[in-house]
Formats: structure tokens, C-alpha cells, sequence
């Protein structure tokens, strides 16, 4: 806990400094999922950014012991992603300014070394073939002051040599490059000692003794009995103020005013960096009585860049929620959060008369905000960030206290804001020459007025009279539907679908005031706009939307299509349709084993309407598996031809592939297939035929008929099916027949999918979830089917963890109710591998135990052995021929193991809009072209007859909703004889 505590102050007051937990000692794994094996990690803290570079990787790998000739590759995390896709190097600067890159975002960053060789080919190796050898000469000059310690440097170049050579260097192989005087920096500059420091915060010093993070390492011989270095002088700032909890970043310098953390991790004169041949002049002038801190530090590691108490064993991460953190101050002065107006000044120096009114303000402000009763107050001398939050709150006043509030001047110089409210008129005489009554002409007197300080940006109230004369009114002109908007989105958020009455009442029982119903409904608007974003600017921001999603998600296959443009130049595209299949659910899908796909649209709502096509499969639980989804203008042959060439290509499918595909004939579908997939087999939803069936053949004896023949497992019982059928009415077999049977009887369907279904529901039932998503704007349409199916794969992982056994609970189900049919069957066994049997009802056929097959077709269609292949099965094990249990006989594709294998390719989670990847287009798409339809909008499909005939059952009887009356006079329809006026 006293690390994060110590975070959260570096975080706030030292904004360039991070920290990094450096994973060393170990090996990265081989395969898909990338592990950094039998490693250690080290939390190195408060690291300047500006001062990071490879230089300062090498010295930190040093202080852990690791030999000068041993070859090290630096690599990091992005902090948007993990160790499988986001690993990149650190070898050179570029790298490093990559790094740096995402320091406003992060404070603390995984970094990997490896040693001696890396196994990582794609990414840069550490540059690390040379380095700089510095040494210290004998001075033979005079002494320099002690403020301006000048030490004469020799410089020595040494090039890396093969391993296989013995070199030896030597203090007589330096070779004299350059005579370079330096003060405190290592550089080939003269650097002078009054360097302005950065102002700082001051940190109670009550607070650093209570969380001490470099708990155990000793700073006695750095500090004093105030906490101050050996050095500090007065007027110094908050580098020397902090020294205790940062002097692990310059532990060993001499500490002189003005000093930043510009020498962290140099090894200057005070100290001697074991990782670098840097040596102190012996002759160099000291202080009486630092001779021993100075030799002191000799050994001494710089636990400021390696915080040995940190170090964690094969890297164990642990989750915290950084939200339970409160970091209050312990001091008796001040109560609560960190509030900045209390820090005072570390400097010792006079107090000038700005400095003391600005201490006489910030007192006044903080009794002032003790004082205040309410949500909204002024006073004179407070002060504000911006002219528009003094804006916003005036608003806020006039509409909580009903009074209507002018704003008067609004410029760059001031803001002036009076009260314009009625005042009552009390008559005070008549005037004798004309006999009118005289009434007094007084104003109310609220008056507010707020100006910028000098050379700040800070807007500061001047002049401020909180008293009110007038009378309140329930006509507020501030509370207009952008201000209601703003103060209701927190209600319209949970619940988008609230009435506008109640949206209504709530804002006036709130605020007293009279708000209409135009303006509630306006305030609605604007509130869901702001929760879901405006429809016409999400197109501009839908190519930065998806590049986000298909980094977070690999192997996702994104494609836009725009309509075409006379002006190639033009700095815009006019969006048409996008298609998205993410990646976990290609591979899933690629698991199920199944080569089926149902394929429908569903229109989409708003200002520009469209269709959402789906492309949905079945998962070994016969659930859906929704694979690929798109949004185009129309349900037409051209958007159906392109969505279904993206499958293909996602799927790895050619045009002459056996591939299965069911749809409800959509327009255009069917021409589409059969240009794009000549091959494959395209089903018709059986439900939407008995639709087209109902109008001209209504009755349930159609119906079985029709499923009877659907039902056919085999071409003679087809037949069969269809001469009943005929003979039953002749004009329902002559349009029947005008369908082919092989789009819709499974007599002529393939094994191919090891599936058998005949209805498209799969796909309803997928649309049936986007219903309350298809009447937002692209990016969040889009942002909830996203959503939807992560969720969907969590929660169908918890179903899973629940049931144990060989198939999953659905396929269990179906061959439980074949093994209670197969107790009637007889089997005869020909002594090689088929098998003759025989049941109830002259039920004959045979099965073929090494194929897989039966003659009723059943065992080929679905893949799971019928009834007379599980009485062949239980015969076999009888005669002790190991057949085994049935389920063993049962397709892959009904493996409980194969269930979790589809659900174990996760959807990965997205950030929000702040943090999404600027696209490289030099175009911006517009939202698509927008036809007005004729007459109101329809929110609400067709219903079918099915859908009526749910509700006509009142009680124990059945109600006349939906039929129409025949008059029993005049026979025609529409009324009763009751009612009939005999026309």
C-alpha cells in the first residue's frame, strides 16, 4: 500500500517521472501464447522520463549484478496491450521516444531483458557493441572554489572484442582524448551552478515519515536532523525539499542549490557507479567532516534506480483497484483530499505584498466554502479556471433560485451578470397635474461581476451582492432544453426509453419551474446524444472505431465500402457499407466443425436507415454462434454479393465450395449464392414457406402435410409423402412442386454440415438481440453487438463449467430419446461390417459400422447415430466386439471438449473513444445518402399470422380479435345483423 501512496504523490506533483518493473533472468517462451519463464522483477522507481535512455537500462542492469560482457535486449509493453502482440524493443533512442510516448497515459512500465542472445527475430536488438569509459585524472592545477568543483576527465573508447580474444585494458591504455572541464554534469560544456529548479508542491513532512516507501534504506549519511541535505541552502525548491523520497534517483551527488534530478543514474564525483569506470580525484577539495560520507558511499548502490525491497519471485501479478485509494493527510491542519491551495511556498526569502494577499484570498476561500449551504454560491475573491464554468454556474443559480439572471458584459475583459427580475409595485402618491398614480422604479439588486487576474489565467469574482429583491418567477429563461439536457443524463442513462411526461414531471417537481413538453422532448434528444454521440459525426470517426477494434482483437477482418465519387481529390467519401468478422470468432467458429451458416438482415433504425446483415452458425450445444455481421443501404443482390465474397474470403472459401448456407429467400439472396457460391447448398427456411402457404392454404392439415414431406429422410419417403399430399389437394402439390425439394427436404440435403435443421431461427434469435441497438447511431449499433457477443461468451463459458461428461447437454438430450427407441429393434449381423435391422411398423434398413451410414439417412445427415445405429452398437458390445458406449460413436462436433475449445477464443475489451488510434486516411467518410419514406417511420416489424393467433385466447374462450363479421342479412362483411342498415 505504501508504494501505491507513493505513486499517487509522484503521479500529482512529479508528472515526468515513472517507474518500471523490470522483468530479468529469464527466457521468453516458443508457441502462440508468449511467457517470460523463471524470471524475477524489479520495481525501479522515480525514473525521469526526460533523462531516459539505453544508457540508463545498462547501469540498472549493472546494480543487479549482471557482468559488463554479457550481451542484454531491452524490450517493453505497450500499455494498450499485452505480452503476445504488444512487445516491442528498446535497442536505440527511437525506441525509447516510443516509449515515452505513452507516459501521459501510464506511470509504470513492464520491461523484459533478455540475456546473451534473444529469441525474439522481429524486434531490434540493443545496440550495446560499444561504451564510454570515464576516468579521473590527477588535478595539477590550483584548487577550484568549493561552489564550482571543476574536475579535469579523460575520456577512453573502447571497442567491443570477440570472446574468443583475451584483451586486457589496463590504466596505461588510456588514450587522451580531450582535456573537458565539467562542474556537475558529465558533458563537454562548463555548466554553471545557478540552474532554476522547477517549482514544486511542498510535502508535509508528517506525511513522507508515516509512508516511506524506500522503508529499510539508510539516509543517514545524506541527512541532517531537519531532514536537509549536507548542502541545502536556503530559497531552495522542491528538489531538495523531497530529497528524502527522491534522493534514490541522485543518491550520491553533491548536493548544491538549484539541483534537479538532471544527474540521476550519472555517477558524479560523490559517488562511485560500480557498473562505470568513473573515478574520483582523490585531490579533489572536500568539506571538514564529510571525508567519511564521502568514502562511505563508495559501495553503496543507488537504490533510487533499484528498489531491492521490490523484488518479486517468477513475477507474480496481483490486481488492485486503485479506486479504494483515498489519500488523506495526516497533519492537523488541513482535513481531507490533497487540496492544493495549502501547500505553501519553500522559499525563505521576504514575503512580498502579492505573496500576502494572495494568502489572505486563499483563506477567505477556504472559510467561504466551509459557509456555504448550497449547490451554488459566489463570493468575493473566488476564483475559477475558465469564463465559461463561471458561465455554466450562474445558469445553475438562476434556474435553483428562479430568478431571471442578464448576463451583461461577455468579452475578454469581464463578466457582468445582473438580475433582471420583477419587483412588486407598491404606489407611492398621484401626481396632482395629470392624476396618475406614481410607483417607484427600483431594480433588483443581485449583481455579479468577474474579471481575469493580471498575468494568470484565473477569472476572479470583483464584485459580488447576493441580495434579491425581485419575486421569483417559474418562467426561467435559463432553463432552456440544453441546460436540462445537460442535468438529466444520468436519469435518461439507465432508462433511454422514458416517457417525455415523465421526463417532464420529474424537471419541474426539481426545479419549481414550468418546463413544456416540446422542451422536455428537445432535452431527451440532446441527453441521448450525448450518451450515444450525434448519428452524422460518428461516420468520421468509424475508421478510427474499427482500427481500434482490430488491433485489440487479431486475425479481425474489417472492410468499408464508400459509394463512388466524380472528384478522386475530394476530401471526402460518402460511407455505403462495413462488414466486420472479429477474430475469436473465426477461429471459434472454425472449432464447431460445422459448414453451415444462416444468412438474414434486419433493418435499422434512425435518420439513416439501412439494413444489418448477420451470418450466424451453430455451436456443438445447436445454439447459435454468430461469425460475421454488416451494415449496408439495402437487402439487394450487390450488398449480398459483397457481404458474401467477405465470408468467403474470412472462411477460406472457393466458388466451387460445398459449403451450406439457409436463409428466409431475402431479396436478392438467392441470385447472390448462386453467382458467388455455385456449389454449395442453399436451404429455405421451411416457416417462411408455410407463410407464403397460408395465404391461398390455410388449415393444419396443410401443414403436417407439407412438414411430413420435409421431414423425409430419404427420396422414396419423399415421394411418397408428396403422392399423399396430392391426393389430399391436388392445387397445393402443383405449387409445392414449383419450389425444388432440394432447397427444402432433407431427403435431398448432404451430410456435409452434420446438420439437419430446416429453419432459420438461428439467425432470429440473433436478431432478436440487437433490437434495442438498431436505433442508435453506426458507432454505438455497432459498439453493442460487440458487447452483446462478449457477454455471450462469458456466459455460455459459466453453462459449460457446469456440465461434465463425453457430449454436450443438448446432444446428450437428443440421444437419450434415439437410445429409448432403439430398445424395439432386432439385429442380424452378415459377419462382416453391416449390420440387418429390423423393428415395429416394417422398419427395416442396415447400417454399415465402418461407414458411418444407415439406410434412413439419419446417422449421415446429422452425425449422431440413430436408433438403429445404437441397436447395432449395443449388439456389437453384447458379442464382445469393443463397440463401446454410443456416445463415442457420436461426430466430433457433440464433444463437450469440443464446446469449450469454440468458447475459449475470448472477445477482447475495448478503450473509449479518448484513447482510439488516429486513422492514416486522407479522407473522411459522411454519413450515407438519406431517402425520406413516405408516411411515419415504422419502429415495429410485420407480424405474421402466428404472432396474432398469440393473443386471441381471453380466459377459457377464444376472442373474435382478427376475424372479420359476415352479417347474417346481407351477407356482406364488416358489421352484425344487429348493426346492418340493410344496403
Amino acid at each position: 500500500m505504501l508504494i501505491f501512496v507513493f505513486c499517487i504523490v509522484c503521479q500529482e506533483h512529479l508528472p515526468t517521472f515513472i517507474s518500471i518493473r523490470l522483468h530479468h533472468g529469464g527466457i521468453f517462451s516458443k508457441g502462440r501464447s508468449r511467457k517470460y519463464l523463471n524470471g524475477t522483477v524489479t520495481y525501479v522507481d522515480l525514473i525521469d522520463s526526460d533523462l531516459l535512455s539505453c544508457h540508463e537500462l545498462v547501469c540498472i542492469a549493472q546494480k543487479l549484478g549482471y557482468p559488463d560482457e554479457q550481451k542484454r535486449f531491452f524490450h517493453f509493453v505497450r500499455p494498450d496491450s499485452d505480452l503476445q502482440f504488444g512487445l516491442q524493443a528498446l535497442g536505440n533512442d527511437t525506441d525509447i521516444r516510443v516509449l515515452l510516448e505513452y507516459v501521459p497515459e501510464c506511470k509504470l512500465f513492464d520491461v523484459y531483458m533478455e540475456h546473451w542472445e534473444t529469441r525474439l527475430d522481429t524486434y531490434l536488438k540493443s545496440p550495446m557493441s560499444c561504451k564510454v569509459r570515464i576516468e579521473q585524472l590527477p588535478d595539477e592545477e590550483t584548487p577550484t572554489p568549493k561552489k564550482k568543483r571543476k574536475r579535469k576527465l579523460y575520456l577512453e573508447w573502447h571497442e567491443e572484442t570477440p570472446a574468443s580474444e583475451d584483451v586486457e585494458h589496463s590504466g596505461k591504455d588510456v588514450e587522451h582524448v580531450e582535456n573537458v572541464e565539467v562542474t556537475e554534469n558529465v558533458e563537454n560544456v562548463e555548466v554553471t551552478e545557478n540552474v532554476e529548479t522547477p517549482a514544486h508542491v511542498e510535502i508535509p513532512e508528517s506525511i513522507m515519515n508515516e509512508f516511506d516507501p524506500f522503508f529499510g534504506i539508510n539516509f543517514d549519511d545524506d541527512f541532517d536532523q531537519h531532514g536537509r541535505g549536507m548542502d541545502d541552502q536556503p530559497g531552495r525548491g522542491m528538489d531538495d525539499q523531497v530529497r528524502g523520497m527522491n534522493d534514490e534517483a541522485d543518491r550520491g551527488m553533491d548536493e548544491q542549490p538549484g539541483r534537479g534530478m538532471d544527474d540521476q543514474a550519472r555517477g558524479m564525483e560523490d559517488e562511485v557507479d560500480d557498473g562505470m569506470d568513473y573515478e574520483v580525484d582523490d585531490g579533489t577539495e572536500v568539506e571538514p567532516g564529510m571525508e567519511d560520507e564521502v568514502d562511505g558511499k563508495e559501495n553503496e548502490v543507488d537504490s533510487g534506480m533499484v528498489d531491492e525491497g521490490n523484488i518479486i519471485q517468477d513475477a507474480v501479478d496481483v490486481d488492485v483497484d486503485m479506486s479504494n485509494f483515498n489519500w488523506t493527510f495526516v497533519d492537523g491542519d488541513i482535513d481531507g483530499p490533497v487540496n492544493l491551495e495549502n501547500f505553501e511556498s519553500a522559499s525563505d526569502s521576504e514575503e512580498t505584498l502579492e505573496s500576502l494577499r494572495r494568502k489572505k484570498l486563499r483563506k477567505v476561500r477556504r472559510q467561504k466554502q466551509k459557509e456555504q449551504p448550497t449547490s451554488v454560491n459566489f463570493f468575493v475573491g473566488q476564483s475559477f479556471g475558465s469564463k465559461a464554468e463561471v458561465k455554466r454556474l450562474v445558469k445553475l443559480h438562476a434556474v435553483e433560485t428562479r430568478r431571471n439572471i442578464v448576463i451583461l458584459r461577455n468579452d475578454k475583459i469581464r463578466f457582468r451578470a445582473v438580475c433582471k427580475g420583477k419587483l412588486p409595485v407598491f404606489t407611492t402618491g398621484t401626481d396632482s397635474d395629470k392624476g396618475k398614480e406614481v410607483t417607484s422604479e427600483e431594480t433588483c439588486l443581485w449583481v455579479l461581476h468577474v474579471s481575469p487576474v493580471k498575468k494568470e489565467e484565473t477569472w476572479m469574482v470583483k464584485t459580488y451582492t447576493d441580495t434579491h429583491k425581485c419575486l421569483q418567477t417559474r418562467s426561467v429563461n435559463a432553463c432552456t432544453a440544453s441546460f436540462l439536457a445537460d442535468h438529466i443524463v444520468q436519469t435518461i442513462a439507465p432508462n433511454p426509453e422514458i416517457p417525455i411526461r415523465a421526463v417532464k414531471e420529474q424537471l419541474e417537481r426539481k426545479y419549481a419551474v414550468s418546463v413544456s413538453r416540446v422542451k422536455s422532448f428537445r432535452a431527451k434528444s440532446m441527453a441521448l446524444n450525448k450518451l450515444r454521440g450525434d448519428y452524422a459525426q460518428q461516420y468520421g470517426l468509424l475508421r478510427r472505431y474499427l482500427l481500434k477494434v482490430k488491433r485489440t482483437n487479431p486475425d479481425t477482418t474489417v472492410k468499408i465500402d464508400v459509394e463512388a465519387t466524380i472528384d478522386p481529390s475530394s476530401p471526402t467519401r460518402q460511407f455505403k457499407r462495413v462488414y466486420i468478422c472479429l477474430g475469436p470468432l473465426k477461429q471459434g467458429f472454425k472449432a464447431c466443425q460445422r459448414d453451415l451458416l444462416g444468412l438474414d438482415g434486419c433493418f435499422m433504425k434512425g435518420p439513416y436507415p439501412g439494413q444489418i446483415l448477420t451470418a450466424v452458425g451453430v455451436d456443438p450445444n445447436h445454439g447459435t454462434y454468430p461469425l460475421a455481421y454488416a451494415v449496408v443501404e439495402a437487402e439487394t443482390k450487390s450488398s449480398w454479393a459483397w457481404f458474401l465474397e467477405c465470408l468467403g474470403d474470412d472462411l477460406g472459401l472457393q466458388r466451387n465450395s460445398n459449403f451450406t448456407f439457409i436463409s428466409d429467400r431475402q431479396k436478392g439472396i438467392v441470385p447472390a449464392i448462386t453467382q458467388v457460391f455455385p456449389s454449395a447448398e442453399h436451404r429455405y427456411c421451411l416457416r417462411h414457406i408455410e407463410e407464403n402457404m397460408k395465404p391461398r392454404f390455410k388449415g393444419k392439415a396443410f401443414k403436417e402435410h407439407l412438414w411430413k414431406c420435409a421431414a423425409a429422410s430419404t427420396v422414396p419417403m419423399f415421394n411418397k409423402a408428396m403422392d399423399e399430399l396430392k391426393a389430399f389437394n391436388g392445387s397445393f402439390h402443383g405449387w409445392l412442386r414449383q419450389i425444388p425439394p432440394k432447397h427444402w427436404s432433407k431427403a435431398y440435403f448432404t451430410g456435409r454440415c452434420h446438420c439437419d435443421i430446416v429453419l432459420n431461427n438461428i439467425c432470429e434469435v440473433f436478431n432478436a438481440q440487437l433490437v434495442n441497438g438498431r436505433d442508435k447511431p453506426i458507432i454505438t449499433a455497432l459498439e453493442y453487438i460487440r458487447q452483446y457477443l462478449m457477454k455471450k461468451i462469458v456466459n455460455v463459458q459459466k453453462v459449460i463449467a457446469t456440465h461434465h461428461g463425453p457430449l454436450t447437454p443438448a446432444a446428450t438430450k437428443m440421444l437419450d430419446k434415439i437410445k429409448a427407441e432403439a430398445v424395439d429393434y432386432d439385429i442380424i449381423w452378415n459377419g462382416g461390417i453391416e449390420y440387418e435391422v429390423s423393428g415395429p411398423w416394417q422398419d427395416q434398413v442396415i447400417v454399415n459400422v465402418q461407414n458411418k451410414t444407415c439406410s434412413c439417412r439419419h446417422w449421415e445427415l446429422t452425425g449422431m447415430p440413430c436408433k438403429h445405429a445404437v441397436a447395432t452398437i449395443w449388439y456389437m458390445a453384447m458379442n464382445g466386439e469393443g463397440a463401446g458406449l454410443p456416445e463415442s460413436w457420436a461426430h466430433e462436433c457433440y464433444w463437450l471438449s469440443t464446446w469449450k475449445k469454440v468458447y475459449d477464443f475470448k472477445l477482447s475489451p475495448i478503450n473509449g473513444p479518448k484513447v482510439w488510434p488516429e486513422n492514416d486516411s486522407p479522407t473522411t467518410l459522411t454519413p450515407p445518402k438519406h431517402h425520406i419514406q413516405v408516411g411515419r417511420p415504422k419502429k415495429k416489424r410485420l407480424r405474421t399470422t402466428d404472432d396474432a393467433s398469440q393473443s386471441v385466447v381471453k380466459g377459457s374462450k377464444i376472442s373474435k380479435v382478427g376475424t372479420s363479421v359476415t352479417c347474417a342479412k346481407c351477407h356482406n362483411k364488416g358489421h352484425n345483423s344487429r348493426t346492418c342498415k340493410g344496403i
